[in-house]
């Protein structure tokens, strides 16, 4: 069976412990890390999509992982699961291991209403995001220079739910971008989110009528894919415009 973007590859050399059709867990292995990534979870739909991840949701695979910040900062204190390293932001870092995958997960790490890093540190994550990520209609799910980037979504099941998360374009992450903009660059970024949101337009008549794709190829012309009409899509280019619309009624 073909592999196009190397999943199984990916996997071969990790195999899954502890599957069980029914597990239950108590708070003491979810409180012990080791045991924790010991034990996952596995979600398919029939027809060959799925999605994994450990029990604490760690990047030990293919999975987007999961930022969490302290609600208050006490004594300039700043709570990461991902670590700064010059001009981007790693996925996981743990033992010594680096996941060096350049994701959109960085993204939220600077569109956060508490700041996280300094801004001259955000900076140089929006330019990582831009120069690998940005497309017209919303960010890749990997950067193109990766060798597991997959540019097209298409083919078999097996083949696009391997492009799902390699390179796959997903148009919701234009919001998390679009407040990275206003938080980082202020000013400047309000006129350019602005700018990013009269971009995704034209696809409003590609398409479903009116409305906003859920993926696309990650590749030009950027191909709309999945489905015609995503509830989260829509709901991120709606909020995004309004608040570029109370900003900039604000500042006038």
């Amino acid at each position: 069976m073909a592999d196009p973007c190397g999943l199984q590859r990916a996997l071969r050399g990790s195999p899954l412990t502890n599957i069980s059709m029914s597990q239950s867990l108590n708070t003491d292995v979810l409180h012990q890390y080791q045991k924790a990534i010991q034990y996952e979870w596995l979600d398919t739909n029939g027809i060959g999509g799925w999605a994994s991840s450990t029990s604490i949701g760690a990047n030990t695979r293919r999975y987007h992982g999961l930022m969490v910040a302290a609600s208050a900062s006490e004594k300039g204190r700043t709570v990461l699961i991902s670590k700064l390293d010059e001009t981007m932001v790693f996925d996981v870092v743990h033992d010594g291991h680096r996941d060096a995958f350049i994701r959109p997960n960085q993204i939220f790490a600077i569109s956060l209403p508490i700041p996280l890093f300094k801004i001259s540190q955000a900076e140089q994550v929006l330019d990582v995001v831009e120069h690998h990520l940005y497309t017209l209609v919303g960010l890749r799910s990997l950067s193109p220079e990766d060798a597991a980037y997959c540019p097209q979504y298409k083919g078999s099941p097996q083949a696009r739910d391997s492009a799902y998360h390699q390179g796959t374009v997903w148009s919701w992450l234009l919001g998390p971008y679009i407040n990275a903009l206003i938080r980082v660059r202020r000013k400047t970024g309000l006129d350019q989110a602005a700018r990013v949101l009269d971009r995704v337009w034209p696809h409003l008549d590609e398409e479903g009528l009116g409305t906003v794709s859920e993926i696309f190829d990650g590749d030009p012309p950027h191909t709309p894919r999945g489905c015609i009409t995503q509830a989260w899509s829509v709901a991120e280019i709606l909020r995004s415009g309004i608040e570029i619309q109370t900003r900039t009624v604000g500042k006038k």
